[in-house]
């Protein structure tokens, strides 16, 4: 979204092709022309919606758990469209452009990608991209996050916390949960990127019910023991069957915290509001820390899984990795007492985040476009 706000304001013909959850988001947040489509859109509508915007060059996405971009990128390689791509996260980069069609992998390639930093650089790199492609841009959406914080969340914080009843000794605690599960009979996520393997068990060793309610045990011990009151905000993930999460929340019988679930209000509005951020391996963890709020990245059973850590933040040294309870109740007793230094580390590389939107339209621009500018 900055990146397309970037170039309509330098005079670009923009417009977006959304779906799902997505859509909403676009419509309430920016000023372009969004057009709602199906995520099964079909090549045939993909193309036609590319020819109908006379588009010369498409602004695509790169996550993992859609088809709306394949489908675009793939139309748009049929109509000899330029395509440039934008990278928002550490992982799975090879396959963020490739799908699954009847057991065959299909590839969608940009023709150029803008990555965040080093890390991501050579990623792209082992996964087979030149580096002709490569663009080393920083993170628009990190960006955008940032400059909200800097010239809203400090101005109306107060405000805000007033109008969810938050006095002004009471914590605010932000849990970012996750789609473990997307739909009422545990359907979830497949393929690259999955958190939950064939077998119905999560691949990291955790699930939201499990960390939410360890989370909601130890909070609540350390909040009595402050004689603190405190307020948990539970922000489902967009794609999260958020219902799942009712009946702990429901069920729970806690003396000095108070847990919501809210779907509502984006995440940079919630992190404003927060003393601290709760998560697993959520993107929102980094945002929140890079906003100067202890940013808590609580996944145990990760060692025991053997797998990597998939938290983002952890990984570039942003967030405070959290594997088991003993190390989660000092977190949280930093956080209650406001000791909190032990918890915002400070990374080795910090990222190049000032400027990232005006390179990424740089590059689109580089791309020649010759009339408008399409996003997918």
């Amino acid at each position: 979204m900055p990146v397309a706000e970037e170039l309509r304001r330098r005079g670009a013909q923009v417009w977006a092709a959304v779906a799902g959850p997505a859509v909403s988001i676009w419509l309430n947040e920016c000023s372009v022309e969004t057009l709602s489509h199906a995520d099964n859109v079909s090549l045939h509508e993909a193309q036609k919606a590319l020819n109908d915007h006379e588009t010369d060059v498409v602004l695509s996405a790169s996550g993992l758990y859609n088809q709306i971009e394949h489908t675009f990128r793939l139309a748009a390689r049929r109509l000899e469209i330029s395509i440039v791509a934008v990278l928002d996260s550490w992982t799975n980069y090879a396959e963020r452009f490739e799908r699954l069609n009847n057991g065959t992998v299909v590839t969608s390639h940009p023709d150029e990608v803008c990555v965040m930093d080093d890390l991501t650089y050579e990623g792209m790199l082992a996964a087979g991209f030149e580096k002709e492609q490569l663009k080393l841009t920083g993170p628009p959406n990190l960006e955008s996050s940032l400059r909200f914080h800097k010239e809203k969340g400090a101005k109306h914080r107060a405000a805000w916390r007033r109008e969810h009843s938050v006095m002004p000794d009471d914590l605010l605690f932000l849990f970012f949960s996750e789609p473990f599960s997307t739909g009422p009979d545990g359907e979830h996520f497949e393929g690259p990127g999955a958190i939950i393997g064939a077998d119905g068990e999560s691949i990291f060793g955790y699930t939201s019910i499990d960390i939410l309610s360890a989370v909601l045990e130890e909070l609540d011990s350390e909040c009595q023991a402050a004689d603190a009151k405190c307020k948990l905000i539970i922000k489902p993930h967009p794609s999260e069957y958020a219902d799942g999460l009712m009946p702990l929340v429901e069920e729970c019988r806690l003396s000095h915290v108070d847990p919501t679930i809210c779907t509502d209000g984006n995440a940079a509005h919630w992190i404003a509001v927060a003393d601290a951020v709760v998560g697993m391996m959520s993107i929102a963890l980094l945002e929140a820390a890079l906003a100067g709020k202890p940013s808590l990245s609580v996944q145990l059973g990760l060692l025991e899984s053997g797998e990597d850590d998939p938290c983002l933040g952890n990984v570039i040294g942003y967030t405070y990795p959290i594997y088991d309870r003993s190390t989660l109740r000092r977190a949280l007793r930093s956080v209650c007492t406001g000791d909190v230094e032990g918890v915002t580390p400070s990374p080795d590389h910090p990222l190049r985040i000032e400027g990232a939107a005006l390179r990424v339209a740089g590059v689109v621009e580089g791309s020649k476009p010759r009339r408008a500018v399409g996003q997918a």
